[in-house]
């Protein structure tokens, strides 16, 4: 310390003393206290730089950094950078919500990297619940709260949330495609209803949505918070029986911020996912089927030499191809792959960029965010532009919030063709006319399938435009302390606009030549208003959180459809209806439906360690018959915090245990608009219309006559319809140990849907549109869930390993007997009932017939023969075999529903670098082959590919084959539904790897505040399991129309 009486000497001298002492005082500049005419001048601290992180890299933004006892403090950036002055021998105390206190001494470094240990500290965390948000600790339902940073990748590289939460929430089955535009379906604990939509309720920023989670951009997703169980869920009452996603869009922060996300995504199929026949191999196994069949095998645009061996056996010697395939000399044999022909790299870009402010007054967020998402078949894309503006004021020191959150969100999409069109055309034909001006096409003997690459071509121009406003707008006022009324007002309205032309073509024997448009204009949207009034206060112990609210919701919407053809110009910038000359064909329709609720919430507590939460809720919905248009959905749940007993205190590795029970109802009205109204059709003697013969029936049922003009019944009312309703109890446990690192829970429930909705077949006698919905089945699921998470760090290495899993068991309980034929079974005594819903009801394969022995031995089917399919005899007329195959012998021959599901994921953190791979499996579901019938056999569709599989097909030199012998006839029957096309799907798959790394703080600077690039890898690998009979490309997907690609994604996420 340096010391003067002379205040002005000091002052004069201090430019020149700070720059001496400078050197003198270890490197640190001056810094100077004044006190009584006294000056004092101390060394100035060295400035400590860091950032502070999660376990998993992730930065933490607003996480407070203190010299431990003093009151000098500062808190991370964005980027999770914090710069503080402390001297050597100081201690930094870093604090954030969720996470353990770090305590770091300072000896010397002035660049520190602070990774935070998840602790067990729920009562500050806050989750977000219908109306409002509740703490964590509180919880006695079973929500799952998504973490965003753990998904963000996968999420940006498959254009959706809820694709990267496949396996990732215990409970939640995902099923989608490759088809960029297509929404996820997603099914929560079982599906529990027939005919009303399975879907869970999806509430974007406080407003209800029926649209998909793809059109919201990824970068705008704050939070997802999963209500899975009644008493979570019954607070949305009548549109919660299948679960509620609860999404939180992002709003700004203290400080200003700017963040720029940038990723391209090059998605791609392994070649030839579905093995086709080239065109040598389709003449022989032409060949084959015709020699098996007996027949002369020269047909169709083939032709072969051959001869009989001494054993009398027919062996091909030359495939022999025309010159010209078609009689015009246009088409020469070629050797076309239409699956390289019509597929793409697809190579996908999305870009966003966030303005964010916040201050003491309020805070306002802008979003920008562009997609141009491209399937792997050419000219299937998908375009979206989005701009959100999310923004709070406050007035009257914080007393009276007003605020809103709205999306204006732009998509175009272009169909492009489905990859199982490359199975409809032989490879001989060629993509183009010997003089490429014109297009390659089928000829005789083929099947009437189009060219693939024309298709593609000629609808290239078609889209669907689609604009889409989504948003909210709310006031909050706190009426006395504690107590708050919020009035929030939603909005989700969507136009779309849909042109598609006909143009001509000429294709071998097929052709267009009368030029047509058609144009499909759709408006639809809904808005809900809710008013809520809350209040929280404690008494002594004693913790209260009352809620109270009432809402109504519209929806209407509108569609007019008009064509016409006879163009006089294929352009289609000059393609409008007014300019056809030739038919004119229209038609629309128009909806509404309304709903009026009532609801309440209580929460209790006492000392934290008894919960108690209760919910009410009263549904009106338009939908329904007046005798049923109200229900009532109550919901109760407990809760009770082991831990916190004095006899747990002595257990000091249990950081937190905690049991919970709930019990509930909920309702599904997500059914036609109309359903229990008696409906009427518009007709006026239109000779195309297809019911001039619908209503005139004799006696027996026989067809008698047309119908005049006038109105045509579509269906019968029924005003005593009502709610499908959904009750639900769930035992859970939640427990977190080893101060902090080990940490999971586990949840039994059990979940009976009644009064579902079925619509039983009606006799000819009664006439067209007979047919009314009923309450009348009644579905069970049951079953468990488990996630488990382990923590720590070795050296410098962070790591996170969790892992999820989970089964559920469904079963049809009850239907009125005249709906059972409408599902699978006999209708008599071989029924649904007591099955799961997606059983398979079909017959019984035991292999293949090898010799004369084994087919005069076997029950008579016909057609049956040495080479083909033998079918067991389950049955006959009395439920015993019967020595004949026939629809008796119909059994029960599996479930699409798997045993057991799990996800793992694995994270790593070391220095700058970030480490991520998840893997995902299920275990016992069986699919019905959607590929088999053109893989396996060559007559179920005349003239047209198939799969590459029947020239491994069963043979006199090749006995142990499982596919029969090749045939251009199905005698056997044989396209029957079987076992044969039953696969057990049991996979691990190697579903997502992410590599990041972020900037070192040397290379950023004050403007920069974080910088991070990542590589992500998704649907690399998928691994069979032992029972795995599946011969498709993927069992996640089985379908061929849209395969799921491999895909790479580069990324940078820049935070100024």
């Amino acid at each position: 310390m340096y010391e003067s009486a002379s205040f002005k000497s000091i002052l004069i001298f201090i430019v020149f003393l700070s720059g001496v002492l400078k050197a003198n005082a270890g490197g640190y500049p001056l810094t100077a206290s004044f006190k009584k005419n006294t000056v004092r001048f101390y060394p100035q601290p060295p400035a400590i730089k860091g950032k502070i992180a999660d376990l998993n890299g992730h930065a933490l933004e607003g996480a407070t950094v203190t010299i431990k006892g003093t009151a000098v403090s500062t808190r991370s950036d964005a980027g999770g950078n914090f710069s503080i002055e402390a001297d050597a021998g100081s201690v930094l105390s870093i604090t954030y919500v969720g996470f353990e206190t770090e305590e770091i001494t300072i000896a010397g470094q002035n660049n520190l990297s602070v990774q935070l240990r998840p602790s067990y500290a729920p009562s500050q965390e806050v989750v977000v619940v219908g109306y409002g948000t509740q703490k964590k600790a509180s919880l006695t339902g079973s929500v799952f709260v998504v973490k965003m940073p753990e998904i963000r990748e996968q999420a940006i590289a498959t254009g959706n949330v809820l694709k990267a939460l496949d396996h990732r929430v215990p409970g939640v089955t995902t099923s989608y495609d490759g088809n960029p535009a297509a929404p996820a379906n997603v099914l929560i604990r079982g599906k529990g209803s027939l005919n009303s939509s399975t879907e869970p309720l999806l509430i974007v920023d406080g407003v209800p949505t029926n649209r998909g989670l793809n059109e919201i951009p990824v970068s705008d997703i704050e939070s997802v918070q999963v209500l899975k169980d009644a008493s979570a869920a019954t607070i949305y009452g009548s549109r919660a029986a299948n679960g509620v996603y609860i999404v939180t869009t992002k709003s700004a922060s203290k400080g200003t911020k700017i963040e720029i996300n940038s990723a391209v995504t090059a998605g791609f199929l392994p070649r030839n996912p579905i093995p086709l026949l080239n065109t040598d191999e389709h003449g022989r196994a032409q060949w084959m089927a015709a020699r098996n069949d007996k027949i002369d095998p020269n047909y169709g645009v083939y032709s072969f030499q051959d001869h009989q061996d001494a054993n009398s056996n027919w062996v091909l010697d030359k495939v022999i191809l025309p010159e010209y395939l078609d009689d015009a000399k246009t088409m020469k044999p070629a050797n076309t792959d239409w699956e390289k022909e019509i597929s793409r790299t697809a190579l996908s870009q999305n870009h966003n960029i966030t303005f964010s402010n916040g201050g003491e007054n309020g805070n306002a967020l802008l979003s920008v965010d562009y997609l141009k998402s491209l399937g792997t078949t050419k000219y299937n894309n998908w375009d979206r532009l989005s701009v959100r503006l999310n923004s709070v004021y406050k007035m009257f020191n914080g007393k009276i919030k007003v605020g809103e959150n709205v999306a204006a969100i732009k998509m175009r999409y272009t169909g492009g063709t489905w990859l199982a069109n490359t199975v409809n055309l032989q490879s001989i034909v060629p993509v183009h006319t010997i003089d490429r001006t014109g297009w390659g096409g089928p000829v005789k003997g083929m099947s009437d399938r189009n060219n693939p690459l024309l298709d593609i071509m000629r609808n290239r121009q078609n889209h669907t435009d689609d604009l889409r406003l989504l948003g909210s707008a709310f006031a909050d006022i706190e009426l006395i302390k504690n107590l708050h009324f919020k009035s929030t007002f939603g909005v989700d309205y969507d136009g779309s606009w849909a042109n598609n032309s006909v143009l001509t073509y000429t294709a071998g024997f097929l052709s267009e030549t009368l030029p047509q448009l058609s144009t499909n204009a759709n408006y639809g949207g809904s808005w809900t208003w809710n008013n809520v009034l809350n209040y929280n206060f404690d008494m002594g112990s004693n913790s209260f959180q009352v809620m109270a609210g009432q809402e109504a919701t519209k929806a209407k919407g509108a569609n007019l459809f008009g064509a016409r053809d006879g163009f006089a110009s294929e352009d289609p910038n000059y393609m409008y209806l007014d300019v056809g000359e030739g038919n004119v064909r229209n038609g629309g329709l128009a909806f509404d439906n309304s709903q009026n609720s009532y609801f309440g919430r209580l929460n209790y507590a006492y000392k934290s360690k008894y919960l108690l939460t209760a919910i009410v809720r009263q549904d009106g919905s338009s939908r329904f018959g007046a005798s049923n248009r109200y229900a009532f959905f109550p919901s109760i749940s407990g809760g009770w915090v082991l831990s916190e007993e004095s006899f747990m205190k002595s257990i000091s590795w249990i950081s937190n245990l905690k049991v919970r029970y709930g019990w509930g109802k909920t309702g599904n009205q997500a059914i036609d608009n109309y359903a229990s109204y008696e409906q009427y059709q518009a007709h006026y003697g239109d000779d195309n219309w297809p019911f001039n013969t619908g209503t005139a029936y004799d006696i027996y049922g026989a067809d008698q006559g047309n119908l005049p003009s006038g109105y045509i019944r579509l269906q019968l009312g029924n005003p005593d319809q009502k709610w499908e309703t959904t009750t639900q109890s769930n035992f859970g446990v939640d427990f977190s140990m080893l101060r902090s690192k080990l940490n999971g829970s586990f949840d039994y429930y059990v979940k009976k849907t009644t009064d579902i909705l079925v619509k039983p077949p009606t006799l000819l006698v009664t006439g067209t549109g007979a047919g009314r919905w009923i309450n009348g089945a009644t579905m069970k699921n049951w079953g468990w869930e488990a996630i488990v998470s382990y923590n720590d760090k070795i050296g410098n290495v962070s790591y996170v390993v969790s892992a999820n899993a989970y089964h559920n068991t469904n079963r049809f309980v009850n239907i009125v007997p005249e709906a059972v034929g409408a599902y699978p079974g006999n209708g008599k005594d071989q029924t649904i009932l007591g099955r799961p819903l997606n059983s398979f009801y079909g017959y019984v394969v035991q292999g293949i017939f090898q010799n004369q022995t084994e087919v005069d031995a076997a029950a008579d089917q016909p057609g049956k023969g040495i080479g083909r399919l033998r079918y067991a005899d389950v049955g006959g007329p009395d439920g015993k075999p019967d020595g004949r195959i026939d629809a008796d012998d119909r059994t029960w021959i599996g479930v699409n529903e798997p045993k057991f599901a799990m996800g793992l994921n694995v994270q790593l953190n070391w220095n700058n670098f970030d480490f991520a791979v998840f893997f995902n499996s299920e275990i016992g579901r069986q699919i019905s082959s959607a590929t088999k019938s053109y893989t396996d056999f060559f007559g179920f569709f005349g003239g047209q590919n198939y799969g590459k599989r029947v020239l491994d097909s069963w043979s006199p030199t090749n006995t142990s084959s499982t596919i029969p012998a090749i045939t251009a006839a199905d005698i056997n029957q044989e396209n029957r539904f079987s076992t044969y096309f039953v696969e057990n799907t049991s996979y691990m798959k190697l579903q997502s790897i992410v590599i990041g790394y972020h900037l070192p703080q040397s290379v950023q600077s004050k403007v920069l505040k974080n910088a991070r690039i990542f590589l992500q890898g998704e649907n690399l690998q998928t691994f069979k399991l032992p029972g795995n009979t599946f011969t498709g490309f993927d069992p996640k997907s089985p379908s061929v129309d849209f395969p799921l690609p491999t895909s790479v994604t580069a990324g940078i996420n820049l935070i100024f």
